[in-house]
């Protein structure tokens, strides 16, 4: 995944993000174009915006809710805000780790403050990759 773009619009997903402290932007792209499960490390790119945005990304089927559709969710590290309909372009930096099945919400939630920590680092570290892009 590292490298290849993938751009999708913003789309309505279970609101699941929201209501572990992690709200997450769904994008539309068809899930033979994404890469392999797991979380990534991400640059993103807002519609209009020329700023690069740290995020973590999430390819696979949710497991820990018993979802069966693949799909890719991106969490910004530096936003707040609405982006329903909007266009994000997303660039993978590094695969974290594997996608895995929790216990339990909590757990699940942990994992991800983890994942965030893991993505701010490889990013702020990544930072001369951006003129790459």
């Amino acid at each position: 995944m590292e490298a290849t773009a993938l751009k999708g619009k913003v789309i309505r997903g279970a609101d699941r993000g929201k209501d572990l402290g992690f709200p997450t932007a769904n994008l539309d792209i068809p899930s033979q174009d994404l890469p392999k499960t797991g979380v990534y490390a991400v640059w993103v790119r807002i519609q209009g915006e020329q700023r690069w945005r740290p995020g973590a990304a999430h390819v696979g089927f949710n497991l820990t809710f018993g979802e069966k559709t693949k799909r890719l969710e991106i969490y910004l590290l530096e936003f707040s805000g609405d982006l329903y309909g909007k266009t994000l372009e997303v660039v993978p930096v590094r695969h974290l780790r594997p996608e895995k099945r929790y216990r339990t919400a909590a757990a699940l939630i942990r994992q991800m403050h983890k994942d965030c920590r893991r993505a701010a680092r490889v990013l702020a570290s990544k930072r001369s990759s951006l003129k790459k892009i």
